[in-house]
């Protein structure tokens, strides 16, 4: 507790900076208490000076608060005008009418989704760094949409867990092994509110957990415009250690804890929801982790009609999307874990274990088990795919369900550096992120190329400023910077440039174009082979010859991705041809104008990347590799020129390919029109 000054004169001093701190603390709750801020480019900057430069050191709201407050007994001047500023900036985002408001009136389907939302459920959300409820691609994706959804003024309502444990740190032992460990977060310390009903209780569901109820919570998450729901089973009222773990790490633990936490999400998300008064018109499924739902909504059903007929009703209303074709992606059980924990769902259908296993089971690609994917695919009324592609190998994966194809894109506000924005603003329009503007990306070619490139540099040497002063290394702002991040996984190739370690040294130890290679991601806990490939380039990092040449990002997050994607020269991408369903890392990096080196797969086998950058074959991939590197690329960037023009022109041409199309506004009309489908 701060002491009373002695001197009775110095007392009216010492009231009115507690008042001023305890104004002021007031603000910055209101500013975290809504995630609008992380798109916000000025209000951001300012949040995130707050926060330590380590991003691996990520604090909760309440602490980056408190000590904010513990170090600025008087703020500056300058702060407190950025806090107004952002208050202000925030209430005019949620006053201003939005695209929906504007539309509704005229479209019927837009008025029936502002009386009941659409319903997202998701298993993941990459939102902030202080909220680890994400591992990667899948969370970012259902953090902008949801984002978009604000921007637009759609109604929907996000459904997903409060991993009370989040997901895992990433740190390596002596031989390079990854290891993991678990930071505790607390809802209310990540200002979150918990869900409570008119008389002020909180709301609570329960689901039958093999023979008891286990107790459901939710806190509520502001995201602009739009609220996430996540729920816990950590409180004392489920009085079993077991029970409240449940919601206690994303994607760890074994099947048991998986089938334990998809009914907490499927099933006791959709009692949540009617608990609080949603009737919802149309529920999305965003993968299969959320699809014990269409048996949920089975009970509204008529329960004279035959199984079959109910089942087809509950799906009446249902999307599924799946994001990937990759086994460990789709969720499968087998038959005794189905009637360990489904048995109680089955006889309150009244139907026998073998009916409900059967929703879940195909002959061609389940088989014995019960397949997540499979009965979202069964139990929607409407799949789609995330890529034109992704919509092609589907067919040969599950050719009995058809998926239409809606190519993903990414929330521009979030992941454009501010100084690009501000050009845009500038040369390009002013509105460029209003939804209800018609933007000319053309226009993108007045900005002077001076200008890109010097934007370029400055985000680049940022960039490897936090990186040194995090991690110890010493990379050269100069030098040609490649950067792969991704989750470690086999169909990635995360190690197709190490195949050749003598021509590797050579490349990046050219003495007049030299070239640095940045990696990271994290590796699934139990995927033994995606390990093994990260101890290889954790391996690398430690030879002499790569030695700041080779620099892993231990740790890699969304905080140090909205670093890399604009600070970056060149984006590779090398997965196998189907395997990468969409992938959305490269349209952030491209719409700040990092050029991408990529095989073709996903999204990028629907740009023509000539002109915009360069396309590695499926075959002799590595030696491609550098054999592009050493007499393409690293020529073209180290151009003897004032700043190399034909780069800074394929940069502006990435730009505009990214920003004219694969941006979550075009996602979100996609949806819509999902959307009202579904809602006849």
């Amino acid at each position: 507790m701060t002491a009373l000054p002695t001197d009775r004169s110095d007392l009216k001093g010492f009231f009115a900076s507690r008042d001023q701190q305890s104004d002021l603390e007031e603000k910055l709750e209101d500013i975290f208490s809504n995630l609008y801020y992380t798109w916000d480019k000025d209000l951001y900057a300012f949040i995130d000076k707050l926060d330590s430069y380590n991003w691996r050191k990520t604090k909760s709201p309440s602490v980056i608060i408190h000590r904010y407050l513990e170090e600025h007994k008087i703020p500056k001047e300058e702060d407190l005008t950025l806090i107004e500023n952002g208050i202000s900036a925030i209430r005019k985002y949620l006053n201003d009418v939005t695209w929906c408001e504007e539309h509704c009136h005229e479209n019927k389907d837009l008025l029936a989704f502002s009386q009941h939302p659409i319903a997202y459920f998701c298993a993941e959300y990459g939102l902030v760094d202080w909220l680890q409820i994400y591992s990667g691609g899948l969370g970012v994706l259902a953090g902008d949409f949801i984002k978009e959804a604000s921007d637009y003024g759609l109604p929907i309502l996000a459904i997903g867990l409060f991993y009370h444990e989040g997901y895992f740190h990433q740190n390596f032992d002596s031989e390079g092994i990854q290891n993991e460990h678990y930071i505790p977060q607390d809802p209310a310390a990540s200002m979150l509110t918990l869900v409570r009903d008119k008389e002020e209780n909180p709301v609570e569901v329960s689901v039958t957990i093999e023979d008891h109820e286990v107790y459901v919570r939710g806190w509520e998450l502001k995201v602009g415009h739009r609220s996430i729901y996540l729920l816990d089973t950590n409180f004392e009222k489920n009085e079993k250690w077991e029970d409240r773990m449940i919601t206690a790490h994303l994607y760890g633990g074994d099947e048991d804890t998986r089938i334990r936490q998809e009914i907490v999400l499927g099933i006791g998300g959709y009692r949540f929801i009617q608990n609080i008064g949603i009737h919802p018109s149309v529920i999305h499924l965003n993968e299969g982790h959320a699809s014990f739902v269409v048996l949920e909504k089975m009970n509204e059903t008529d329960t004279t009609l035959p199984i079959e007929d109910r089942f087809d009703k509950a799906k009446s209303n249902i999307l599924f999307t799946n994001h990937t074709l990759n086994a460990a992606g789709n969720d499968k059980f087998e038959f005794s874990l189905i009637e360990k924990y489904m048995k109680p769902y089955a006889d309150a259908l009244g139907i026998d274990i073998e009916a409900l296993f059967g929703f879940g089971n195909d002959q061609l690609y389940s088989k014995s088990a019960f397949s997540m994917t499979i009965l979202g695919l069964k139990g929607s009324r409407i799949a789609n795919a995330v890529s034109l592609l992704h919509g092609e190998a589907t067919k040969r994966l599950w050719p009995d369900y058809p998926m239409e194809a809606i190519t993903n894109g990414v929330h521009m506000p979030t992941w454009v550096a501010g100084p690009y924005q501000q050009e845009f603003e500038k040369y390009v329009d002013m509105e460029w992120k209003n939804p209800t503007a018609s933007v000319d990306w053309e226009k993108i070619n007045d900005i002077p190329d001076e200008t890109i490139w010097q934007i370029h540099n400055d985000m680049k040497k940022l960039m490897i400023e936090r990186i040194n002063s995090t991690l110890g290394s010493s990379l050269d702002q100069h030098a040609l910077t490649i950067i792969w991040t991704r989750r470690f996984a086999a169909y990635k190739r995360p190690d197709m440039f190490l195949q050749d370690i003598e021509r590797l040294s050579e490349i990046v130890n050219h003495a007049e174009r030299p070239v640095q290679f940045l990696i990271g991601g994290k590796a699934h806990p139990r995927d033994t082979l995606g390990k093994q490939l990260l101890q290889k380039v954790i391996s690398i990092t430690q030879d002499s010859r790569f030695k700041n040449k080779i620099v892993f990002l231990k740790g890699y997050n969304w905080n140090l991705a909205r670093y890399v994607m604009p600070g970056a020269d060149v984006w590779l991408n090398n997965p196998i041809r189907f395997e990468e369903a969409s992938g959305t890392s490269g349209m952030k990096a491209g719409a700040n104008g990092v050029l991408q080196f990529t095989t073709l797969d996903g999204w990028t086998d629907e740009v023509n990347w000539e002109g915009k950058g360069w396309v590695l074959p499926q075959e002799h991939i590595s030696s491609q590799i550098y054999e592009i590197l050493s007499n393409q690329i690293a020529p073209l960037y180290y151009a003897n020129e004032a700043y190399p023009r034909e780069w800074v022109s394929m940069m502006k041409e990435t730009m505009k390919a990214c920003l004219s199309h694969y941006n979550m506004g075009r996602m979100l009309e996609e949806y819509i029109q999902l959307y009202s489908k579904l809602a006849h």
